[in-house]
């Protein structure tokens, strides 16, 4: 997979390579280039705290049927739970 990237026929893998020779030998791009993740790293933060925002105020409606879910998960569980000491946990009745 590797080689057909930076094939160096490929229009890809030539930009790659230059991109590549230009990062380790110039200090100013890579000055640049820590520059730029950083503000793309601090974007998609604002968007996952924007994002957090919005479902922490959903409308009631909305809000009430998470609850709904939550019940429903939860009851699920303690059904699960509940069936299990019905029938017995046969782990941990097996003789020897």
């Amino acid at each position: 997979m590797f080689r057909r990237i930076f094939n160096t026929s490929s229009p890809l893998g030539i930009a790659l390579t230059v991109a590549g020779v230009v990062l380790a030998l110039s200090p100013e791009a890579r000055q640049a280039a820590r520059r730029m993740l950083v503000k793309g790293t601090a974007a998609i933060l604002g968007v996952v705290d924007q994002v957090k925002e919005v479902s922490a105020n959903m409308s009631p409606e909305v809000q009430r049927s998470a609850d709904f879910l939550d019940d429903a998960k939860s009851s699920v569980t303690h059904s699960g739970e509940a069936s299990e000491h019905l029938h017995g946990n046969e782990n941990h009745t097996q003789l020897h």
